[in-house]
């Protein structure tokens, strides 16, 4: 049974007041979490991993129903790239509960995510919230399968997102 919409927003709010307090979490490992971690959350971890240069903090991604090994999608390599980010190296990888408990704070990129993690994983509970949080909760829709300024529309609000938890870390 999943739990109530109300338990997770009381969670979020709990974790938020105490992340807008004056000293900052110790982060150290985030992990980013989409559904193939072929677009969104490869995007997503090259941008942390880019604006968090020169700190103490490792970005890693990894997918709900990934295929292990599978190459970043061309249109996400390709917007990454337009960036002056190289993301060639990068390869799909099925989420699991170890890197769930090695990781401080895990980004997902929609509420459905955000549930079913917290249901399956309990030990994910007051660590996962969604990337969009600090722009009003908003789910980042999958453009796979779509153009490239689908793509171009998920960097930027990726960029958005970012550029707030980065404050925070």
């Amino acid at each position: 049974m999943l739990r109530a919409t109300s338990t997770i927003e009381a969670e979020d709010a709990a974790t938020s007041h105490r992340m807008r307090g004056e000293s900052r979490f110790a982060i150290r490992r985030i992990l980013v979490v989409c559904l193939g971690n072929i677009c969104r959350s490869p995007i997503a971890e090259y941008v942390l991993r880019k604006r968090l240069t020169g700190r103490d903090v490792v970005v890693e991604s990894a997918g709900l129903g990934a295929v292990d090994g599978a190459p970043i999608d061309p249109y996400a390599l390709a917007v990454l790239a337009a960036h002056g980010i190289d993301a060639r190296g990068h390869r799909a990888r099925l989420l699991d509960k170890e890197l769930i408990d090695r990781a401080d704070l895990v980004l997902v990129m929609e509420t459905a995510q955000l549930r079913y993690l917290r249901w399956q994983i309990p030990s994910a509970a007051g660590k996962t919230f969604l990337l969009g949080k600090w722009q009003d909760g908003a789910d980042l829709i999958d453009p796979f399968g779509q153009s490239r300024e689908a793509f171009e529309d998920v960097y930027r609000t990726v960029e958005l997102a970012a550029e707030r938890w980065c404050e925070l870390i």
